[in-house]
């Protein structure tokens, strides 16, 4: 299989590697770099026979994607294309869509959230409480005040950097239809972008949610919290624990084998060829970004 990855920053170099070392994929990288381990091309412009790749991985800024992936979608047919997330820096839409097209929200992938996707489908959930929170010069290796976390611009900013937990809140309870929320620069970190965001609201499944996420925890933290009529359920997922407590029974605690980051990448980048069905659909990528933009603005539906 020929796989096409556009830009090659962290990210990109994630991709090429994955699908060159673990899936056999024969890769081709268009980026501005030169004398790389795979043949390279300056700019999709450039790349000659555009078609004749299987997959196609858009990892370069935010800002940039919908071009890259209008140009795509015009120039090939039937074909599967993955855009790094979030999608676009606004919910636009694709004319003429001809191929398949997934956003990479790999963490769908990570098994306690596949186990908590599992098991609450057959479950009322009551409400749920996401936290995600890193220290963003720690977590980025570089110069932090020189990624694009750090401007908005381009796409960064906690909203858009750890969408991750806003496509799961509602890939597992619904669609947020109501929300409240604050989004602030807070600390003292030299960015140009929120390092907290802070917002609650309501489902169409009815299902009441907290979201904290931030770039200023010390602390590395990525939990969720769900109670439901049945039970409740507390995840951790950078430790992979899962504790679990039905009413009227004694608490389980559940583990997880820490699992390298790139299995979830494997993972979903195997259910996209596969065509299975846990991956973000180019639909559910625009709803993720309707949500950020009722938090921006705050003008979502009052709470009631």
């Amino acid at each position: 299989m020929k796989s096409l990855v556009i830009g090659f920053g962290s990210i990109g170099k994630r991709h090429s590697s994955l699908l060159k070392n673990h899936l056999g994929h024969d890769v081709t990288v268009v980026s501005k770099q030169t004398q790389l381990d795979y043949p390279v091309y300056s700019s999709l412009q450039k790349v000659p026979h555009i078609d004749q790749y299987d997959y196609y991985i858009i990892a370069t800024e935010t800002h940039l994607h919908f071009e890259q992936l209008s140009f795509l979608n015009n120039a090939v047919r039937d074909k599967f294309i993955l855009v790094e997330k979030p999608l676009f820096m606004t919910p636009n839409s694709i004319k003429n869509n001809q191929n398949h097209i997934f956003v990479g929200y790999n963490l769908r992938f990570h098994p306690l959230l596949m186990y908590l996707k599992n098991v609450l489908s057959t479950e009322k959930i009551l409400c749920m409480d996401v936290v995600a929170g890193y220290y963003l010069p720690e977590w980025r290796k570089t110069d932090y005040r020189q990624s694009y976390s750090a401007e908005s611009e381009k796409g960064g900013g906690v909203l858009y950097d750890l969408s991750h937990e806003i496509d799961y809140l509602q890939w597992i309870s619904g669609e947020i239809v109501q929300t409240h929320s604050i989004q602030a620069y807070h600390s003292d970190l030299e960015i140009k972008a929120d390092d907290i965001t802070i917002a609650i609201g309501k489902t169409t499944k009815n299902v009441l949610f907290m979201l904290h996420i931030d770039y200023i925890s010390k602390i590395k933290i990525r939990t969720c919290l769900v109670h439901t009529n049945k039970a409740t359920y507390w995840a951790d997922l950078i430790q992979g624990t899962l504790r679990k407590k039905h009413r009227g029974l004694p608490e389980e605690v559940l583990s997880w084998d820490q699992q390298e980051k790139n299995a979830t990448y494997l993972a979903m980048h195997t259910s996209i060829l596969k065509q299975e069905k846990n991956a973000c659909t180019f639909d559910e990528g625009i709803k993720t970004l309707e949500t950020i933009q009722k938090m921006q603005s705050h003008d979502g539906d009052p709470l009631s």
